[in-house]
């Protein structure tokens, strides 16, 4: 685990396993509403239908968990500046 990777993990606050704290403790993005980041959408709901459509200029994943569609644009573009 690179340093900045251990930081993350050491940071977490889990509400499940060896760690885990109540959810009113926990620092866990999706208790905030923050959409689950990948790998975990695949793990939440596990079984839940997700579709893969891959077009000119873009890959796009239609996930049934929540309704949520993320696009990964393969045309060169740069990344938003947030």
């Amino acid at each position: 685990m690179t340093s900045w990777g251990k930081a993350k993990y050491e940071s977490a606050i889990p509400n499940e396993g060896p760690r885990a704290v109540s959810l009113s403790e926990t620092n866990d993005p999706v208790f905030k509403c923050f959409p689950p980041g990948v790998p975990r959408i695949y793990l939440v709901r596990v079984g839940q239908p997700l579709e893969i459509m891959q077009i000119p200029g873009r890959v796009i994943m239609f996930f049934e968990y929540d309704h949520f569609v993320r696009q990964i644009f393969t045309d060169g573009r740069q990344h938003p500046r947030t």
